[in-house]
């Protein structure tokens, strides 16, 4: 054997010293249990990243199944990693136990940073499965120091959002006033939402800024227009509510509140007076709707007794005889005169006398005193005629009836 062959012989000896105290040191750090392989926690946080939180869950399970030094700083600091990723993924595939392991890790870990993130996912999920009320406290929880710029969007407005569900509108609104003005999946719901509480506490201004942004996205179009049509009309400018109304109106898709906007049109036109215009507005909203307010019903009354559609006033007149207010009696002295005007003097008697019995309005009440007694006087009933002369002549010594009450009275007598 020449020199070569015997130096060749070392250094081969030496590679295989080498690489079998390579492996014994490798297999006594598999097998050392401060040193558990992080092969599944490694793959635990790349799957979950990658949005595969299925197997995310298996791998970090995984990871967690192997044996613990429970002295060893790194042993437990890489075990609650797997365990936020774990607590996540199930979460995130709405595992049955989730909610619980998520609730449960949220109260062991002493690392700020993943209780933070795991309460903001417990937010998420119940969020996400309408449980609004729940989803609260771990919102607030979730500090903003661990989430990112998107995250902190969204936890603004699904905050705000339950607030507003919760009607704590106070802590919804400067929320939704943050959310409303950053360019985000949540901008145009936060203008949504901003503007019916600023609409709802009369802030007719702000809330007109954040409807005019949306009015004509696909997912607002059918709502928020006729809002800021109605802004116009409390702010005082009617008659651009009126004409916003027609514009609305006249589309060829109705819009949710078209029955309101029809009522909008009528309600301006009838303060201008114009009432034959008004009435189609008002009969259409009076056809298709289920509760009509007194108000309302009054008003498309008094449209048509200006019109003199007598009969239809009747009807509708007649709905309201048994309001006790001030609108009431307006609405039984109109009776009245319809009843009247169409020669049916036994019922204009009953509508005056029930205006008589009302103290809302006095000039009302007096003319009614005098027509009901007239009326009963002509019918054949003198101690109601008398009755209500002497009440008119008591309580209005002065009324520019008692003349006439006087000479009746006289008859009577």
């Amino acid at each position: 054997m020449n020199l070569r062959q015997r130096l060749s012989i070392k250094r081969s000896l030496a590679c295989i010293t080498v690489v079998t105290l390579l492996c014994s040191q490798a297999s006594a750090q598999i097998h050392h249990p401060e040193l558990v392989n992080p092969r599944w926690l490694t793959l635990a946080e790349e799957q979950y990243q990658q949005g595969n939180y299925a197997v995310a869950a298996q791998s970090a399970a995984k990871f967690l199944g192997a044996k613990f030094n429970p002295v060893s700083t790194r042993s437990m600091t890489e075990k609650d990693k797997a365990q936020y990723y774990l607590a996540l993924s199930l979460l995130k595939i709405n595992a049955p136990h989730g909610v619980d392991s998520a609730k449960s890790f949220v109260d062991q870990t002493a690392n700020p940073a993943y209780k933070e993130r795991v309460s903001f996912a417990l937010a998420q999920y119940y969020f996400r499965h309408e449980q609004l009320t729940e989803a609260i406290p771990y919102y607030e929880s979730a500090s903003i120091a661990n989430l990112s710029n998107r995250e902190i969007a969204d936890s603004k407005f699904e905050l705000a959002y339950c607030y507003f569900n919760s009607r704590q509108f106070d802590k919804a609104e400067p929320l939704f006033a943050t959310i409303k003005e950053i360019d985000g999946k949540y901008t145009n719901a936060g203008n949504y939402y901003y503007g019916l509480l600023a609409y709802n506490k009369g802030d007719y201004a702000g809330a007109l800024k954040s409807f005019q942004r949306i009015a004509e996205l696909p997912d607002y179009k059918n709502i928020v227009p006729y809002y800021v049509a109605e802004i116009y009309y409390f702010m005082g400018n009617k008659q651009k509510a009126l004409d916003e109304a027609r514009r609305l109106i006249k589309r060829p898709e109705k819009l949710y509140y078209d029955n309101e906007l029809h009522l909008l049109a009528g309600q301006c036109l009838f303060e201008q007076e114009k009432f034959a215009e008004a009435l189609p507005y008002f009969e259409h909203y009076y056809n298709n709707s289920t509760k009509i307010r007194k108000e309302e019903l009054y008003e498309i009354a008094y449209c048509y007794y200006q019109t003199n559609n007598y009969k239809n006033a009747i009807t509708s007149l007649k709905d309201l005889s048994g309001t006790q207010d001030s609108l009431g009696q307006t609405a039984m002295y109109l009776l009245g005169d319809c009843y009247l005007k169409t020669g049916d003097k036994k019922s204009a008697r009953s509508a005056f006398s029930t205006c008589a019995d009302l103290n809302f309005n006095a000039g009302q009440r007096e003319a009614s005193l005098l027509l009901a007694g007239k009326l009963a006087y002509e019918q054949g009933y003198p101690d109601e005629a008398t009755m209500r002369l002497r009440q008119l002549l008591t309580d209005y010594p002065q009324s520019p009836y008692a003349s006439e009450a006087k000479t009746l009275f006289s008859d009577l007598l």
